[in-house]
């Protein structure tokens, strides 16, 4: 946010927090420490205040691991801009349930393997527009009908957990897990190595780690080492 990194706690701007003005060192660092890739929200556009492009532009520079991106990405046009900013993937979740036409025609211009389609939800109800909407969708169903779509990535987030280190959402995660064989990304709440190891359980293909990194709870060496015991796993760093 403003060239900031930043968490917020359960996505709400007026409750921020900045660990640094230099998004790019945070990005070398993660990537120096072993993170499998690097997870941007870009909040700015997210609450269309801005963007932070040239930012995302410098980072996929400077970094050798995949790069996905997610927030404020409502039209086909921004999304290719994003993509030609030198990202991997990005992160689709409001366009998918706002405008469906025009997510579909993001998906057979670019791809379904470039998108990830983010759910966010709130007592089981997908939420958008920054977590300020409700879609009146419930998780799983909202996934199988994305899924029939040709999406095949989905980051599950737990908007109640999210920059609160409460722990993960074991049973939506496993209720999602039993519900498709497409990747999933869990994020939200994550606080110790000991919810990593039970998340494990879940099977699920990534995890993403944000403030837990920041203050020094978890060390990203340190959970890549235990990854190692489980390869398929993979870490992202926010």
């Amino acid at each position: 946010m403003s060239g900031k990194v930043v968490r917020l706690r359960r996505g709400d701007p007026d409750d921020i927090t900045v660990y640094g003005d230099d998004p790019l060192e945070f990005a070398a660092r993660w990537e120096r420490l072993g993170a499998n890739s690097i997870h941007v929200v870009d909040l700015d556009a997210t609450l269309t205040k801005g963007n932070n492009l040239g930012i995302i532009s410098e980072i996929s520079r400077k970094v050798s691991i995949p790069i996905q991106v997610g927030g404020g990405i409502r039209s086909i046009e921004y999304a290719r801009i994003v993509l030609e900013s030198g990202v991997s993937r990005i992160v689709i979740g409001t366009l998918a349930f706002a405008d469906l036409n025009s997510f579909e025609k993001i998906i057979e211009q670019f791809g379904a393997e470039k998108i990830i389609l983010s759910l966010d939800y709130q007592n089981d109800q997908v939420m958008i527009n920054g977590w300020r909407s409700g879609t009146g969708t419930g998780l799983l169903s909202s996934l199988h009908n994305f899924e029939s779509k040709g999406i095949r990535a989905f980051l599950i987030t737990s908007i109640q957990r999210d920059g609160m280190l409460e722990g993960p959402d074991l049973d939506t995660l496993d209720r999602v897990r039993h519900a498709t064989k497409g990747e999933i990304q869990a994020s939200g709440g994550f606080r110790s190595i000991n919810d990593i190891l039970m998340v494990q359980k879940s099977n699920v293909d990534s995890i993403i780690l944000g403030r837990a990194l920041y203050e020094g709870r978890l060390k990203l060496e340190n959970v890549m080492m235990l990854m190692k015991a489980k390869r398929e796993s993979k870490v992202n760093a926010k």
